[in-house]
């Protein structure tokens, strides 16, 4: 029987959007919206993804445990029938859930949406899927941040028209600030300055395709930099707006009116820091450290939180909430894990790229482990090139501690290793071909 009285849940991912970044003071003016939010919501200053791209993130954030558990891992990309999701529960209760994605790896391709009454995939585009799919190029079949948002708002429409009033669950995946950036017109003039050619053709150039950056060519001078993060800003002043455009929808206005709103990313990007562009290939701050932001019914002031917490802990206090806890009470219950992320062998990342040497790509075919605790941070290594940092005193990890000192480490060396597993073949264009995609 469906309990109506239940709280809906609007859960929303935001792709690729870093903490510093979204809450920088000078940012304020380009994010309204968020920075409202910000005003009346619990506050997370200390929250963490579980991986640094979406599948695995999204696996952690719908059953509530890490890469190393459930397996949505590099090679295997593909959600466990078996394990219990935030939809299935919810379904259970008797919500109606309805899952929205604008990423062509965040849907059945990975069976992601395994357990949602309806999903929409928002990315295809039929001309290009054939043969960008084939060398897993999707940045050239998603729509642009523009197009997502209206075709969300036309599916609301449809939904709304169908719904009986039973709770909701509604996840929706805004692709946002996800390479190649590729801005609005009024966003490109609110935040992007004046540059001279030659950075912009060679931003543009790895903007498209950021694989012979890391196959050799790794040049990212000031200049570029900037112009960079610019182009990112401007990224996110297109979300925020695409942000307010959904939840001024008139039926989600009526949902929020009970409901409990959850904003988060999958994780965060990098902008040249420590000379790493994008995502993948790293465990530093700028690229796990996300924004978290969670409303409760009728919440009208807002609450800072600067406990550690990951995607992990979503689901679980998600329940407690449910069963009629409060949040402080609920994060209270629900340990944290010292294991922020999980990257198993992107050996795929690269392919595709004929020109690239064995030696070229070889650097980045390794595992990487990040613990983090109240303070010390450590990155695991399958090569051996360990990194530890102690990120009050460094928070732009540029001194490495295990440089220094490894003994110290060996305990955080083993603990690690030991979330590394065996990795299987990937079969993501057999399944693709199997669904129909191309």
């Amino acid at each position: 029987m469906v309990e109506r009285n239940l709280p809906n849940v609007i859960f929303i991912s935001l792709d690729a959007t870093r903490f510093d970044t979204v809450w920088a003071t000078e940012n304020e003016s380009i994010l309204p919206f968020l920075n409202g939010l910000k005003g009346n919501s619990h506050h997370f200053t200390r929250a963490y993804s579980c991986s640094p791209w979406t599948p695995p993130a999204h696996a952690s954030m719908f059953t509530g445990l890490y890469p190393h558990e459930h397996g949505v891992q590099e090679g295997r990309l593909w959600l466990p029938d078996e394990l219990e999701t935030v939809a299935a529960y919810l379904g259970g209760k008797g919500y109606h859930t309805l899952g929205i994605s604008s990423n062509p790896i965040l849907g059945p391709i990975t069976n992601l949406s395994k357990d949602f009454s309806t999903f929409y995939e928002l990315w295809k585009n039929p001309q290009h899927v054939s043969t960008s799919a084939q060398y897993l190029r999707f940045d050239e079949i998603i729509l642009g941040s523009q197009q997502v948002v209206e075709e969300m708002l036309h599916h609301l429409d449809d939904q709304r028209s169908e719904w009986s009033g039973e709770p909701m669950f509604l996840f929706a995946q805004f692709i946002g600030p996800h390479n190649p950036y590729d801005p609005g017109e009024e966003a490109r003039q609110a935040c992007v300055g004046l540059y001279p050619e030659p950075t912009w053709e060679y931003v543009e150039r790895i903007n498209r395709d950021w694989r012979p950056y890391y196959a050799g060519d790794r040049q990212l001078d000031e200049s570029a930099r900037h112009l960079m993060k610019d182009l990112y800003r401007a990224e996110l002043y297109d979300l925020d707006r695409g942000l307010a455009r959904f939840f001024n929808h008139p039926w989600i206005a009526e949902l929020r009116e009970n409901a409990n709103v959850i904003i988060t990313a999958d994780h965060g990007e990098m902008l040249g820091e420590l000379g790493h562009i994008h995502h993948l290939f790293n465990l530093y701050e700028p690229l796990i450290h996300i924004p978290l932001l969670w409303q409760e019914p009728g919440m009208n002031e807002g609450r800072v939180h600067e406990q550690l917490i990951q995607h992990t802990a979503l689901f679980p206090v998600l329940k407690r909430l449910l069963g009629g806890e409060n949040l402080e009470g609920a994060l209270s219950q629900v340990s944290i894990d010292s294991a922020t992320a999980v990257l198993r062998e992107p050996v795929e990342i690269l392919q595709g790229l004929a020109k690239v040497s064995p030696e070229a790509t070889e650097a980045f075919r390794e595992d990487l482990v990040a613990l983090r605790g109240e303070q010390l941070k450590f990155i695991w290594h399958s090569r051996g090139r360990h990194e530890a940092y102690q990120l009050d005193q460094d928070p732009l990890e540029e001194q490495n501690l295990y440089l220094t000192d490894p003994e110290r480490f060996d305990h955080l060396k083993e603990q690690a290793a030991g979330l590394v597993g065996e990795a299987s073949a990937n079969d993501m264009l057999q399944r693709m071909k199997d669904l129909g995609y191309y």
